[in-house]
């Protein structure tokens, strides 16, 4: 894939830690952290909150999807981390930055644990990245085979889990919001039932059906697996801290007086309890129907057309290279060649001068009558040019 709009997936070569930092505690926090710091610029602008809200939804499907299409199981995890953000910026511009920062914190635990288990994975089968090479690690490596199920059950809305409250809050909001609705609700929702189908399918590929690989598999050693019954735990209990009315939200506590205040009022009990129960639903379809799904020994036709498309990103990326990337490299070749040839007419001029000012220099001999001389001559050339005049 060309270089180009998309980078993130594209920086899942490096080492598994190192994926799992840049995922959950550096890249998703710079720009989730910042905006919700910024709230109390961002309340009273509708216009900037709406482009927020339409980049974060674009982005939460964009993601979604490509994760459908990718056989690297980094790069896998990388797409989701795409659309999560996307999830978080409509948490954003909705107003919710509360909820925007609960899916944040959630957000890093379960996706650190999902790339600390693939590295685990990679580590098991000898460096196999290709989840085509993988399944039926279930019984091969019942422990990190957990670390993968807390993990991807978090990352897909499992009811309980750290993922499901942050995301429930979220759709709440979408809903309640004015620059929300019913639309956009039913848009995230989506969002919420892909994002359970493409949870399934990365525990699927990885750790269902039978193994399809010749590498012979070992469960990693301790020291990887310690890190991971860590970063499990928190997935499954760090949504805790920012539970729905009427359960105590601790986070919201700790941030009062740091974030803006809500912009819209508080659905009413039942019908927000209503939304979770509706999201719960919603997540478990989409995780049920995902596992069933991959188990099948072939998918259907029109499903493995949209993986390929996937597989490219959609040609978000040829796209992009077309249309920015080539012509701005052409114009940029034109510039540097005019401008190699103006400093190179620069150059020439200065060397110029600089070997007439070696010859003019040589005529200061310091002789008094060499001075005179020349004087003379050219009192006489004057005289004689203004007489043929």
């Amino acid at each position: 894939m060309a270089e180009g709009l998309v980078w993130l997936p594209d920086a899942m070569a490096g080492p598994t830690p190192v994926s799992a930092l840049i995922h959950a505690a550096t890249m998703v926090t710079a720009g989730v952290y910042l905006l919700a710091r910024s709230s109390p610029l961002l309340v009273g602008e509708p216009a900037v909150a709406s482009v927020i809200v339409f980049v974060g939804t674009l982005t939460a499907l964009y993601g979604a999807f490509c994760a459908l299409g990718q056989w690297d199981i980094k790069r896998i995890v990388a797409y989701t981390t795409i659309s999560t953000l996307g999830y978080m910026m409509v948490a954003l511009g909705v107003g919710a930055y509360g909820a925007a920062l609960a899916l944040l914190l959630a957000h890093a635990f379960y996706k650190a644990l999902l790339f600390l288990t693939s590295g685990s994975v990679i580590h098991a089968l000898g460096g196999v990245q290709d989840v085509r090479r993988m399944g039926g690690l279930r019984k091969r490596l019942p422990v990190t085979h957990l670390h993968g199920l807390v993990g991807a059950l978090a990352m897909g809305g499992a009811p309980l889990l750290s993922g499901f409250w942050a995301k429930e809050a979220i759709l709440t909001a979408s809903l309640a919001s004015p620059q929300g609705g019913v639309l956009l609700y039913i848009m995230v929702l989506f969002t919420a039932l892909v994002t359970a189908f493409y949870s399934a399918r990365w525990y699927v590929l990885v750790f269902g059906g039978t193994y399809r690989g010749s590498a012979p598999v070992h469960e990693p050693p301790a020291l990887m697996r310690w890190p991971n019954h860590l970063l499990a735990l928190g997935a499954l209990l760090m949504g805790y801290l920012a539970l729905p009315q009427p359960l105590p939200n601790g986070l919201a506590s700790f941030l009062a007086g740091t974030l803006a205040p809500l912009e819209f009022s508080e659905p009413s009990l039942a019908l927000e309890w209503s939304l979770i129960a509706l999201s719960a639903l919603v997540a478990l379809v989409g995780l049920y129907a995902g596992y069933r799904f991959f188990q099948r020994p072939t998918l259907p036709e029109d499903y493995r057309d949209l993986e390929e498309i996937a597989e490219q990103g959609f040609y978000i990326n040829q796209f992009y290279d077309a249309a920015f990337s080539r012509p701005l490299q052409v114009l940029a070749s034109r510039l540097l060649a005019g401008d190699r040839a103006l400093l190179g007419g620069y150059i020439a001029y200065g060397r110029t001068m600089i070997w007439a000012g070696w010859w003019l220099a040589r005529t200061q001999s310091g002789f008094l009558r060499l001075y005179a001389v020349a004087f003379f001559l050219g009192v006489v050339l004057l005289l004689w040019w203004g007489l043929l005049r």
